[in-house]
C-alpha cells in the first residue's frame, strides 16, 4: 500500500492526472485551498484505478505562505504515527526534502519520496506504446504483483514496464535493471521477474507474429 500526497496548489491538474498504476490498496489524498475548482474530470487517473481517495480542503483566509505546505507535512506524520510506511508527495516544492529527511532520521523504516511533475510526465512517457493495450494492462498488474515488496517508485515502476516489454533477452534485461537499480536491487527484481520475463517473451511474441 502507497499513500500519495497531492500538493495540488503547486502543480494543479498537471500532476495528479499524470500518476501511473495506481492499485485498489493505495490512497490518494488530495490537498487544496478553499475556493478551488477540482472535480473528477481533472484527476484522470480516477477512471481507472479503484483506490481510496481523500481530499482535504483548507480554509486559507489568512493568507500564510506555505499553508497547505505545513497542512500536508503535518498529515504525513500522523499517518506514520498510525503505522504506514509507503508515501509518495506529487509536488514541484523540493522544500519537502526536509520532512522526508526528518523521517529518514528519526524513522528507518518509512520511506518516503517526492514526484515532481516534470519526473511524473517523463515517467508516463517512458511507458512504451502497444497495438495490444489490453495485454500490456495485463502484464503491467502482474508485474507489479510480483515486485510490490521491493517498494518502488511511480517512476521506477514505468522503468521496469520498459524494460520488460523492450527487451529481447534476459542477459539484456538483467543489465537494464542492474544499470537502473543497482546491483543489490536490480538482482533482486530480475529473480523475481525472469520466470515471468521468460514466459512473456516466448508465448507473448510469439502471439503477435500470428
Amino acid at each position: 500500500m502507497a499513500t500519495y500526497l497531492i500538493d495540488y496548489e503547486n502543480i494543479y491538474k498537471n500532476g495528479s492526472s499524470k500518476i501511473p498504476e495506481l492499485t485498489a490498496d493505495d490512497c490518494v489524498i488530495i490537498f487544496c485551498a478553499k475556493g478551488t475548482k477540482i472535480s473528477v474530470g481533472d484527476c484522470g487517473f480516477l477512471h481507472h484505478s479503484p483506490i481510496k481517495l481523500q481530499l482535504k480542503v483548507m480554509d486559507n483566509k489568512k493568507k500564510v505562505k506555505n499553508y497547505l505546505d505545513f497542512q500536508l507535512a503535518s498529515c504525513l506524520g500522523s499517518l506514520v504515527e498510525r503505522g504506514e510506511e509507503n508515501f509518495y508527495i506529487i509536488s514541484n516544492d523540493n522544500s519537502y526534502g526536509a520532512v522526508i529527511d526528518y523521517w529518514k532520521l528519526n524513522r528507518a523504516s518509512v520511506n518516503i519520496e517526492r514526484i515532481g511533475v516534470e519526473h511524473v510526465k517523463a515517467a508516463a512517457a517512458k511507458l512504451p506504446t502497444s497495438s495490444a493495450p489490453k495485454r500490456d494492462d495485463a502484464i503491467k498488474k502482474k508485474i507489479r504483483a510480483l515486485v510490490k515488496d521491493e517498494k518502488l517508485a511511480a517512476n521506477q515502476y514505468a522503468d521496469v514496464y520498459n524494460l520488460f516489454l523492450n527487451e529481447k533477452e534476459t542477459q539484456g534485461f538483467y543489465i537494464g535493471l542492474v544499470r537502473e537499480f543497482k546491483q543489490k536491487q536490480g538482482s533482486s527484481l530480475y529473480k523475481l521477474l525472469k520466470n515471468a520475463f521468460e514466459e512473456y517473451k516466448k508465448y507473448g511474441t510469439e502471439s503477435e507474429r500470428s
